[in-house]
């Protein structure tokens, strides 16, 4: 059903009842009207009828009929009616229009009948005379001869009448007058029943209007009506309902999306990955540490399935688990991943609306593969440390037992198996020297310790440089500088020498005879770049994220040969840090490495 404006439902109907109410009126009002002019002017007729009888009242009484007949139609011009005058016994004697002697015999006339019986007649009826409707009104003429007046006294009748024509005539009028004020009165109804329809419909469309608005969550507007706008207490009350509804929808969104919001944030900026899932393991929700992990944008996330997304059998079954038990699940994954594997540590729930209902399930990751390679590392460092100090250990305890055992007796093997315990005593004294040293630096670190100045940069190389010649002698290497002169670094002189001087000498070691090692340094930014490049062996691409690590060695049993206690450059590196710089190595199998020291200078 097709759905009109308020305004159309009340207006027409209104019109309608309007129209049938004037109308009804008019024609109410037009027939008592009539009535009214009728019985007015039977009254008048009648009156008129009076005063002729009182005129020809002598004439009757006379008996002179032929006086009667002239006097009739004097009298008929002042009355401005039709006189007719009747014998008792129903002859017309005179008539102001006709011919009596052509007209018939009145006796039988309703208003003659009642005159003659000394009564009033009146009658409004055709006249076959005249051809035409007529108001007749006739009265007896009695003559008085005694103190009472008896019918034997009635000597005739006077009837007067007016054709209805001039009534019609006056009526229609009136009629037409009726009609003029009726139109006007309709006019007047329609504008003033469109005027109160609009006033009764504009309100009511402007609640409408802002309950739209309300539904688009366009709150900031309110109804207001004016004080011209005449609206009733009912409507008023429920544009003050309507406005105090929004007032509360408004701060209730608020609250929720304040709620959502903080929510949100939350979700977005945990650590943890955070995937939300349907019963029939499609991901509804997932925060960005999520697309972190697997580099996996979100919006490709939702609304696929887990498999489908993640690829891990472990995962989906993980999932599959939490959805089907009923409490909390955990479950260490391991991803392999492009970069390497990677280690999660997994938290699942299942997820219940308000009535109990599951709706999901809630995967927490945790992501612990730093952790895990932490933990290989100290594993790893544990299991280094042990052996590089048991070696020495090992070879002091056996030439020792060796000693005793009667190679003491023997001064020329006694002499070199003491030779050899003193060179693993050193080279155990240099490991708990550079693990004290390492130490000692990230002590001082920690504790912003270290103090730092600024110095040219120049002395400090070209003292390293005199450190190393000796060792790059013995392979005849040649030590190249290139540093400017004004190159300020600050710096803490003797260990920023310490790591240079260790870095010198990595290189040196695993540089090939009658090579050389550069040192150049570079003033970028605000930076400053220190580049220590040899022509050695070089490094594989795998070694080099650990190369950093303390005692990690890239060819363990080279590395041994060549002496060092595998934390040089673990103590250049924090040496580096301490500055507040960085280190960072490049190199290819048997075209030599690069390292590059970056610190910061004084702006």
């Amino acid at each position: 059903m097709k759905k009109k404006r308020l305004l159309w439902q009340i207006f027409p109907p209104m019109i309608i009842v309007t129209i049938a109410a004037v109308i009804g009126a008019t024609f109410y009002a037009s027939s008592v009207l009539k009535e009214l002019y009728l019985d007015q002017t039977r009254e008048d007729l009648t009156i008129r009828t009076q005063l002729v009888v009182e005129q020809l009242y002598d004439e009757f009484a006379s008996g002179n009929h032929q006086r009667l007949v002239s006097r009739c139609r004097e009298v008929a011009a002042q009355v401005q009616a039709r006189i007719t005058l009747i014998l008792p016994n129903g002859e017309v004697i005179a008539d102001s229009v006709e011919n009596p002697v052509r007209m018939d015999n009145h006796a039988d006339r309703e208003e003659i009948a009642a005159a003659l019986k000394g009564e009033r007649g009146r009658s409004l009826r055709f006249s076959r005379t005249l051809g035409k409707n007529m108001l007749y009104s006739a009265l007896p003429v009695i003559i008085h001869t005694g103190p009472s007046a008896l019918p034997e006294n009635l000597y005739g009748v006077v009837r007067l009448s007016i054709p209805l024509v001039s009534i019609t005539t006056v009526l229609h009028k009136i009629y037409w007058e009726f009609f003029l004020g009726a139109v006007v009165l309709l006019l007047f109804s329609s504008m003033t029943t469109f005027f109160l329809s609009r006033r009764i419909s504009s309100p009511l469309e402007e609640m409408g209007r802002a309950a739209e608005r309300f539904g688009r969550l366009d709150l900031s507007r309110k109804i207001v009506f004016s004080e011209k706008d005449a609206i009733s207490l009912e409507v008023a009350g429920l544009a003050e309902a309507i406005n105090k509804m929004a007032t509360e929808l408004h701060e209730r969104i608020d609250t929720v999306t304040n709620q959502k919001n903080e929510l949100e944030a939350v979700f977005k900026s945990m650590v943890e990955g955070v995937i939300v899932v349907d019963p029939g393991e499609r991901i509804l929700r997932a925060n960005d540490t999520v697309s972190t992990l697997f580099n996996i944008p979100a919006k490709k996330m939702i609304g696929r399935s887990v498999t489908e997304t993640f690829r891990d059998a472990d995962f989906s079954r993980f999932v599959r688990e939490t959805l089907a038990g009923d409490h909390y699940l955990e479950r260490d994954l391991v991803f392999d991943q492009i970069e390497g594997e990677r280690y999660l540590h997994a938290g699942g729930t299942v997820l219940y609306d308000g009535s109990g209902k599951r709706v999901g399930a809630l995967a927490v990751l945790y992501d612990i593969t730093r952790t895990k390679k932490l933990e290989n590392m100290r594993s790893e460092f544990v299991a280094n440390v042990s052996h590089e100090l048991k070696t020495p250990i090992t070879a002091i305890k056996g030439f020792v037992e060796t000693l005793l055992d009667g190679a003491l007796e023997n001064g020329e093997d006694a002499g070199k198996f003491l030779e050899i315990i003193q060179k693993q005593a050193n080279r155990l004294n240099a490991i708990v020297d550079d693990l004290l040293s390492l130490s000692r630096i990230e002590q001082d670190e920690k504790q912003n310790e270290i103090e730092l100045q600024e110095h040219s940069l120049c002395p400090v190389l070209e003292n390293c440089l005199e450190a190393c010649a000796m060792k790059a002698r013995g392979k005849k290497i040649a030590l190249k500088l290139d540093c400017g002169p004004r190159i300020m670094v600050p710096m803490n002189q003797r260990l920023l020498e310490q790591a240079i001087t260790n870095l010198l000498v990595n290189a040196i070691k695993y540089s090939s005879e009658e090579s050389d090692v550069q040192i150049n340094a570079s003033h970028l930014a605000k930076e400053i770049h220190i580049n220590i490049i040899d022509h050695g062996c070089g490094i594989a691409r795998e070694h080099l994220p650990r190369l950093f690590e303390r005692f990690y060695r890239s060819d363990k049993a080279r590395s041994r040969k060549l002496g060092g206690t595998g934390l040089g450059l673990a103590i250049a590196k924090h040496i580096i840090q301490a500055h507040g710089g960085d280190i960072a190595v490049k190199s290819e199998p048997g075209k030599g490495s690069t390292f590059t020291i970056i610190l910061p200078i004084i702006s």
